[in-house]
């Protein structure tokens, strides 16, 4: 309830979410371990070795189309840094 009372916060966590760009879960495996993905509210750091994780997230529903892109479901929220 706090977040969707600030609205700054609640953008800020929105942007982190979203990378420009059409990038399927086999383009994100082939990135470095541990190398940052540009968001529109900071980074993520993408961890390839063994499991794929965003930060500490992991895609549960990868590569879902929409009209406007990919969506990739997470098992948690991609908070920004500080």
């Amino acid at each position: 309830q706090a977040l969707l009372a600030d609205r700054k916060a609640l953008t800020a966590v929105l942007k982190n979410h979203v990378v420009l760009g059409k990038l399927e879960a086999a383009d994100l495996a082939k990135l470095k371990d541990k190398s940052k993905l540009k968001t529109l509210g900071g980074s993520v750091v993408v961890r390839t070795k063994g499991t794929l994780l965003l930060d500490n997230s992991k895609p549960v529903m990868p590569d879902q189309k929409v009209s406007n892109g990919v969506v990739h479901v997470m098992d948690r929220v991609l908070l920004p840094k500080p």
